[in-house]
């Protein structure tokens, strides 16, 4: 894909949608009760999942990679990179090719899991998550276990990149329990905005919500902070590309 494709999706300027898609996976961690008779969000997640959809299917198809890296950056999380100064000259263990010398060393973590790759499977993957802790409760098979390839330079960005997009939910949901879990509302400045939540399931049956204009004050300062990353994915897509 072209770097003139990323610039037409800009153009369409999804930040509302991924404002609803915020907003959407936050329901469906502390009360998808709220979801049941409201589709205002279904063609704004559509369209941010096409989104994320498309920058994964670029960035696989650009390059060949070996199974077993592939497999582990795929299903673990986490990741973090170090440069290294290899010795032996080993070629990179992600594309295998002989001339690719490894130039840093990336570590793949984190229990691992089968991320969403399409709004129905987006139900199944937040319910992973602790609404108290943002830390994952099922699925938490290879948990502790930690899995190291040295890679050469253009694989290093290359995998890094995809692997934000291919986790990128996931960090979102995370990143969304943090907040809320921590931030206080407006109108009852002594509970935080999970507090309030749980307080209305006490005492209600039926699936009474949080004060809409609440729910995205509260919301706006990781909303914004997770917009900017996700827009970054676009451009680190465009550099990717202009490098080649």
């Amino acid at each position: 894909m072209k770097p003139e494709r990323f610039r037409r999706d800009q153009d369409q300027n999804p930040k509302n949608d991924f404002k609803l898609y915020i907003e959407y996976l936050f329901w469906l961690v502390f009360d998808k009760r709220a979801l049941d008779q409201d589709s205002k969000y279904n063609a704004p997640v559509q369209r941010i999942m096409n989104i994320l959809s498309t920058y994964q299917s670029t960035l696989s198809s650009s390059g060949r990679w070996s199974p077993d890296f592939l497999s582990e950056v795929n299903q673990r999380p986490k990741l973090r990179k170090v440069n290294i100064v290899d010795e032996e000259e080993t070629s990179c263990a992600a594309c295998k090719i002989t001339s690719h010398k490894a130039q840093s060393a990336v570590t793949l973590f984190g229990a691992e899991y089968k991320p969403p790759m399409k709004p129905s499977e987006l139900d199944r993957f937040c319910t992973m998550f602790s609404p108290d802790t943002g830390t994952q409760r099922i699925d938490t098979n290879g948990d502790g276990q930690e899995f190291r390839f040295k890679l050469g330079t253009t694989c290093t960005k290359r995998s890094m990149l995809y692997h934000e997009v291919r986790h990128f939910s996931y960090h979102c949901v995370w990143k969304i329990i943090r907040h809320c879990t921590k931030s206080k509302t407006d109108n009852q400045p002594g509970l935080t905005l999970t507090q309030k939540l749980a307080q209305k399931q006490r005492h209600s049956k039926d699936s009474e919500r949080v004060d809409p204009a609440c729910l995205v004050a509260t919301l706006q300062g990781v909303t914004s902070k997770l917009w900017d990353e996700f827009d970054e994915l676009k451009s680190g897509l465009i550099r990717l590309h202009s490098t080649k």
